[in-house]
């Protein structure tokens, strides 16, 4: 739960820990419906048919909830509470969200800055093939947020007449 890592915090700060990434802790259906014409029908685990089980999150979500079965309670409170204390131990929270092709790019910009604004989080790990990694790169709202994705095209982001250079 939220609160078991808020719990652990003296033990991952006596490890060294300085961030942890939660993978997709947002609301997402745990059950998936077979898609068949009845769908109507509910099997029973004495049928010996089961639902399978999403236990990864790793599928389109409901995007702006926290876990609510993460959590003992209020599961935004929960969360904010998690992150806050982690914070106050100098540990990072780095979320990663699972986005499928036929989810806008507008609506993850604004997942990410609702995650971002209301829940301050220190950064997000992005998967999926549409994510519009420019735009969310570029956002000034994420100046301070640590973003993490496949493939971040430096090229498109810094134009030529910026030069990059790194120090050893």
């Amino acid at each position: 739960t939220f609160q078991g890592i808020a719990e652990k915090r003296n033990y991952l700060k006596k490890l060294g820990v300085t961030a942890i990434e939660l993978m997709p802790a947002y609301e997402f259906e745990e059950y998936e419906v077979p898609l068949k014409a009845d769908v109507t029908r509910v099997y029973l685990a004495d049928e010996k048919k089961v639902l399978p089980l999403n236990y990864w999150g790793y599928k389109k979500g409901y995007y702006f909830a926290p876990k609510a079965s993460y959590a003992i309670g209020d599961a935004q409170a929960a969360m904010k509470d998690m992150v806050s204390t982690l914070h106050k131990n100098g540990i990072e929270v780095i979320m990663q969200f699972y986005f499928p092709d036929e989810v806008k790019q507008g609506f993850i910009l604004d997942v990410i800055k609702y995650w971002v604004c209301e829940y301050h989080i220190d950064g997000v790990h992005l998967k999926g093939n549409c994510v519009p990694i420019t735009l969310i790169s570029t956002e000034p709202l994420f100046s301070n947020t640590k973003i993490l994705y496949q493939h971040i095209p430096v090229e498109t982001i810094y134009d030529g007449s910026r030069s990059l250079s790194y120090k050893n």
